[in-house]
């Protein structure tokens, strides 16, 4: 008798020039990490689903998770990412008014006399009136730029 039929279930997947598979995007992701001093890589966690990239970890500045953001927001083969990271700060709210205060009267463009800083867990209050839009601006950097 000879063969009647036959079925063939090859399947070729072809991929586009350019595509990256999730373990190479994954690679670039930890090394873009690494090579960015803005970044503490330690504590951020990656992982790389169809493309799209989860970051999980906890930073104590608010720059770390931003810069962690950008060092993988145009990387080839990242569809989107879900940014998870939390900003967990060790540092008490009395030290923040504290460090904020001392930041004032270092600044030679505040009049920190004229401004009252509280501080509410992680949140900055400051009230008070300032001679000059540009000075409010100075406070808030200030504010901003202590730990």
């Amino acid at each position: 008798m000879g063969v009647k039929a036959a079925a063939e279930d090859i399947g070729v997947k072809i991929v586009s020039l350019g595509k990256k598979t999730d373990s190479d995007i994954a690679e670039a992701l930890i090394n873009a990490l690494k090579w960015n001093k803005s970044v503490t890589d330690e504590k951020i966690l990656v992982e790389v689903e169809n493309g799209w990239v989860t970051l999980d970890g906890n930073v104590e500045w608010e720059y770390h998770g931003i810069a962690a953001k950008n060092a993988v927001n145009n990387l080839t083969g990242v569809s989107g990412i879900t940014n998870n990271i939390k900003i967990v700060s060790a540092i008490k709210t009395t030290d923040v008014k504290n460090k904020n205060e001392l930041a004032f009267q270092r600044s030679a463009a505040i009049d920190a006399e004229r401004i009252t800083i509280s501080a509410e867990g992680s949140k900055v209050i400051l009230t008070g009136k300032v001679r000059s839009y540009s000075e409010r601006r100075d406070a808030e950097n200030a504010v901003w730029l202590a730990p």
